[in-house]
């Protein structure tokens, strides 16, 4: 049997008659119908077995040479095209609202962790049980069977919006951090612009200039850096901060990069967008496979 195509599989099965002990001239064989279609005289009740339907009968004559002398004998070749109701409502049906389940997690908050993790674990359990139910009741082959590639591309959809959950996580994490980096790099600055000294009984300011490395420095956490520079002005109040013009390109690009993917409408969308590519790749998915399965059936394999 192959059962690559299985659950929408074509079986055909011979059933060869012929003499053990004696040849064509003791026993000569033939059909009592002259015709190749033996569908005609198969009574309706026997075409349905519980899980396959017979479609066609052939029916043929063999003689076959042996070093011992020629042999009648008769051949009937069974079509039978399997039902696969069964596993459209217990297998394929499930596996379906399973991923369709995984993606209310999409919809809700991310702040609501548990539920979002729950959600995806137990989909990517009951997918993984589909999985290893089908195969349980196989026989044991070395290849992949049709429905085999429809439940691991489920279990795939499963496991992204998993991921994609712990993704949204790092995001927002990340702009937790980016925040407080911002505010400190502010609260320096204000500090920086606005420290006033004593000089002559008058009240200056100090001109500060803050090089790009040392604003570097501090956001990640070293205060200690030698990088900032006062600069006491004696005639007027000013304070410059020169930052724009130390940094380099690749500098430019990851500030810009991070104020783009740290902010709360990317990371909100982040969940949008999976919900509609999902929903869309999924459907194309289901599609390409049963066209293909039906009409295509050996690009399947």
């Amino acid at each position: 049997m192959d059962l690559r195509l299985y659950p929408m599989d074509v079986q055909h099965c011979p059933l060869i008659i012929e003499s053990y002990g004696y040849d064509i001239n003791n026993i000569a064989y033939k059909w009592e119908m002259s015709s190749e279609d033996g569908m005609s005289f198969v009574p309706s009740d026997m075409k349905m077995l519980p899980q396959f339907k017979l479609t066609k009968l052939h029916l043929s004559t063999l003689f076959t040479k042996y070093v011992v002398g020629n042999w009648s004998g008769l051949k009937a070749s069974f079509t039978l095209e399997r039902l696969y109701s069964f596993q459209v409502i217990h297998l394929y049906g499930p596996s379906g609202l399973i991923v369709a389940l995984s993606w209310l997690t999409f919809l809700l908050p991310r702040a609501q962790s548990p539920a979002r993790v729950t959600l995806g674990v137990t989909s990517v359990l009951t997918i993984v049980t589909i999985l290893t139910m089908s195969n349980n009741a196989m026989p044991k082959v070395n290849y992949v069977k049709a429905i085999d590639k429809y439940l691991i591309v489920c279990f795939l959809f499963v496991f992204c919006s998993l991921l994609e959950y712990a993704i949204v996580l790092l995001l927002d994490r990340g702009k937790r951090k980016f925040e407080k980096e911002k505010k400190e790099s502010r609260n320096m600055l204000e500090k920086f612009n606005d420290c006033p000294t004593q000089h002559n009984g008058n009240t200056k300011h100090m001109q500060s200039t803050v090089s790009l490395d040392g604003l570097h420095e501090f956001m990640n956490g070293n205060t200690t850096s030698t990088n900032h520079k006062h600069e006491l002005s004696e005639g007027n109040i000013s304070s410059s901060v020169s930052l724009s013009e130390r940094q380099t390109d690749w500098e430019k690009r990851w500030d810009s990069v991070r104020e783009l993917i740290y902010r709360e409408a990317f990371i909100v969308g982040v969940d949008e967008f999976s919900l509609k590519l999902f929903s869309f790749v999924f459907s194309t998915f289901n599609l390409y496979y049963w066209l293909t399965i039906f009409y295509f059936p050996n690009c399947v394999i």
